[in-house]
């Protein structure tokens, strides 16, 4: 049976969250009545609920993005519930403010540790290799590994080339220091998905330079699918940082971590 015992944990902060966190006050606020709400009353009520100016303008644009809300008159930002954000409203009135196992992975590395926290406990409530058991191990395991790839630490400068190390690649300095880094399969996995989605940004830029920087990225992303991760490393390498400043809005926020813990773009 559930533990129904009051634990304090850190709730989660991603995006999807936050938007469902206002929807569900929105819809307290307005029912089915059709009438509207002024951006002061909802950032009033944004505020609380505990959602920061930036939070609350990310969540209505995420609401409306999703056919929840929409703006009456267009030209305002006087917002209206759909017929979506009333079934969706109803819905999550009743129900807990945290995070479901099918959202999507967070984008930033507090809010990653947020959810690693409250699932981790959710864990320890479940008995082990149950259904829930394992369905939350595996939401943990998908976490850490966008953790890993968030909070990479830019590589040591070697005076010595890599040289093979069994399976990965092992950085040998002349003073002896060794260090060894490779992603986890599923890691590379993650990497190569957000290359695929820049490969497609870059073909629907005309010019012979995306051209060139698709081939690159086709080989990169060869490299991740095989598992090579010093591999993929040089051809993305053979990408210039300008080219990734004109398309920077659409790296995926895994790929845009992994590029400037490696130097490849600025900070």
């Amino acid at each position: 049976m559930r533990d129904v015992r009051e634990v304090e944990v850190v709730k989660p902060t991603n995006a999807k969250w936050k938007g469902r966190l206002l929807l569900r006050h929105i819809y307290q606020e307005l029912g089915e009545s059709g009438q509207s709400m002024k951006p002061i009353d909802y950032y009033a009520l944004a505020d609380t609920i505990g959602l920061s100016y930036e939070e609350t303008s990310a969540a209505v644009r995420q609401l409306k993005s999703n056919n929840q809300i929409y703006f009456y008159p267009e030209s305002t930002e006087i917002i209206r519930l759909t017929q979506q954000g009333v079934q969706d409203g109803d819905y999550w009135k009743f129900r807990d403010d945290h995070p479901q196992l099918g959202d999507p992975i967070p984008d930033s590395p507090e809010d990653v540790r947020a959810e690693l926290a409250y699932w981790s406990q959710e864990l320890s409530r479940h008995l082990v290799k149950s259904q829930e058991f394992e369905m939350i191990s595996a939401r943990l395991r998908q976490l850490e590994h966008r953790e890993r790839i968030l909070t990479l630490s830019p590589p040591t400068v070697y005076n010595q080339i890599n040289t093979q190390h069994g399976s990965g690649i092992m950085n040998v300095s002349q003073a002896g220091n060794v260090s060894v880094q490779q992603l986890t399969a599923g890691e590379l996995d993650e990497l190569r998905q957000a290359l695929a989605d820049v490969r497609s940004a870059f073909k629907q830029q005309d010019s012979i330079d995306a051209d060139e920087y698709v081939g690159s990225l086709a080989s990169a992303e060869k490299a991740a699918r095989a598992g090579d991760e010093h591999k993929m490393l040089g051809f993305l390498k053979q990408i210039p940082e300008r080219a990734w400043d004109i398309s920077k809005v659409v790296i995926p926020q895994v790929l845009l971590a992994y590029l400037k813990a490696h130097g490849y773009i600025g900070g």
